[in-house]
């Protein structure tokens, strides 16, 4: 995947250096004499934890990013969080911009063809026998997903994209809205400035 998501977003993978790190448990198995199940565990509400890390460029001339352990078992969200790290060396490893800004590194994976994966992490029922939960990723809402991505669906004039096929329900009930909204008011979204 990692080798996939460089060529991608047209990064040298020779450049990059990709670490693995454990920082928390979320969910347990409860076992029992009938089976049991998973327990999610939450964190608590003052506690951050990261999926993925972003360091720059080190001493050694490569950019270093990091991935939690739990996402290798996650295929669609290992790709979201690569995806997302990897936006951190195109935007400030490349020097596109001066200060982090999180939401716009989640919506540069939206340039690269990779922001589907994104918008279906962003908030994620987990069920299981006995079991449910949720789970959210990254730094933008469903709506404001379905949102950006019909934005930039419109702007890039592809009607309803084949990729939108692959958003969750939440996710495309919300792209869809972003369509009726933009196609009833492009005189106000795209006014231009008269200064």
């Amino acid at each position: 995947a990692f080798r996939i998501l460089v060529k991608q977003m047209d990064i040298d993978p020779n450049e990059i250096e990709l670490e693995i790190y454990s920082e928390s448990i979320d969910a347990i198995e409860s076992g029992g004499e009938f089976g049991g199940g998973k327990i999610f565990l939450k964190q608590y509400e003052d506690e951050k934890y990261s999926a993925g890390r972003y360091w720059g460029k080190q001493e050694n001339g490569k950019y270093h990013i990091a991935l939690e352990q739990k996402y290798l078992k996650e295929p669609e969200n290992l790709i979201a969080v690569l995806s997302h790290e990897l936006s951190h060396v195109k935007l400030l490893g490349e020097g596109r911009i001066k200060d982090n800004n999180e939401r716009l590194t989640d919506l540069t994976t939206i340039i690269f063809g990779l922001g589907v994966f994104n918008a279906n992490a962003a908030f994620r029922y987990k069920k299981d026998v006995g079991s449910w939960g949720y789970s959210k990723l990254g730094y933008l809402s469903q709506m404001e997903w379905g949102y950006a991505l019909a934005l930039y669906s419109y702007l890039k004039e592809d009607g309803f994209p084949f990729w939108a096929n692959h958003l969750t329900q939440n996710v495309l009930s919300d792209f869809k809205q972003g369509e009726c909204f933009i196609s009833s008011n492009e005189d106000i979204i795209f006014e231009e400035d008269k200064e």
